[in-house]
C-alpha cells in the first residue's frame, strides 16, 4: 500500500510485521527502554487478541516463553494501563492472573508466567470453558409416569355453574328453546 503522500518507502510494511522482523525472537529486556517494553508488551497483546486459541493452555505456554525474561520491575517500567491491558487479554482468553482491589498487576502478571495457578471457583470471570467441566449434563431422557383411564375416577358431585352468557353484562341474554332451556342449559344436559 502506497503512503498517502504517494512516496514508497519500507513504511509500507505492516507495522506488526516490522515488530514481528524485530523481536520475532523475544527481547533483551536488559538493552532496551521503556517505550521499547511497552511497545513489545503492546506488540504481543494484539498478537494474543488477533489469534483463535482452543485452549487457554496454548496461550499459557505462549506468554511464558514471550515474557520469561521480566521481572516484576520489568513489567513495572509498562504504564499501568498497559499492564491492565495484558491481564485482561489474557483473562479473557482462559489464563488466570489474579485481580482485584490493591491487587499489584505487575506482581501478577510476572507470577503467572512462571507459576500455572488456577481459576478460583469464586472468580466472576471464571471462563464457561471451565465451569463447563463442573457443571452435570442434562438428562437425555424424561420418564414420566401417565395415569391410565381405569385409574382416573372422577365424581361431579358440584353443580355446574351457570351459563357463562347470562353472567357477562357486554354479551346478549341467552335465547331460551320451546321448553325454557338455553342452548347451553342444553348442550349440559347432553353430556351428562
Amino acid at each position: 500500500m502506497t503512503p498517502p503522500d504517494g512516496s514508497s518507502s519500507s513504511s509500507n510494511i505492516p507495522e506488526n510485521s516490522k515488530l514481528e522482523q524485530r523481536w520475532g525472537n523475544g527481547i533483551d529486556v536488559g538493552s532496551v527502554d521503556k517505550a521499547d517494553l511497552t511497545q513489545y508488551t503492546e506488540w504481543r497483546i494484539s498478537v494474543y487478541e488477533g489469534m483463535t486459541w482452543k485452549r487457554a493452555e496454548d496461550l499459557v505456554d505462549y506468554y511464558a516463553d514471550d515474557f520469561k525474561d521480566f521481572t516484576r520491575d520489568t513489567f513495572n517500567i509498562c504504564p499501568i494501563d498497559v499492564q491492565k491491558r495484558l491481564r485482561d487479554c489474557l483473562r479473557e482468553r482462559g489464563v488466570y492472573v489474579r485481580k482485584g482491589r490493591r491487587i499489584q498487576v505487575a506482581n501478577e502478571l510476572h507470577k503467572a508466567v512462571h507459576e500455572d495457578s488456577p481459576w478460583p471457583d469464586d472468580d466472576p470471570d471464571k471462563p464457561e470453558l471451565v465451569l463447563r467441566a463442573t457443571i452435570p449434563a442434562p438428562p437425555t431422557a424424561v420418564t414420566t409416569t401417565i395415569p391410565t383411564p381405569a385409574a382416573i375416577t372422577t365424581t361431579l358431585s358440584a353443580p355446574l355453574p351457570p351459563p357463562l352468557q347470562s353472567q357477562h353484562p357486554l354479551l346478549p341474554p341467552p335465547q331460551p328453546d320451546m321448553d325454557g332451556n338455553s342452548a347451553i342449559q342444553q348442550r349440559c344436559t347432553r353430556a351428562r
